[in-house]
């Protein structure tokens, strides 16, 4: 399985504002019902926040402003894999 599969069964993701001061918004649609995992990572590697659902779709604001300056990993899994993205904190 590629990327692009994983990627292909979700559209519309989209990660935003990058860079993020206060709250960071998730936006995700699968092409079917699923638990979905969202786990927010420092570059250490220890993970600093975790959310799942339980749908298709996910519509998540999640408050960054505890966290210090820097990069950091968002991971999103689903049952076809994960997708990973950087996002960057001011």
């Amino acid at each position: 399985m590629s990327i692009n599969d994983i990627e292909s069964g979700c559209s519309n993701l989209s990660i935003y504002p990058n860079p993020a001061t206060d709250i960071l918004h998730i936006d995700m649609e699968t092409q079917a019902s699923s638990i979905i995992d969202i786990d927010i990572y420092d570059m250490m590697g220890k993970c600093l926040y975790h959310q799942q659902h339980n749908s298709s779709s996910v519509h998540t604001d999640i408050d960054v402003s505890q966290l210090a300056k820097g990069v950091y990993l968002v991971k999103l899994q689903t049952e076809k894999g994960v997708i990973s993205r950087k996002i960057n904190i001011f």
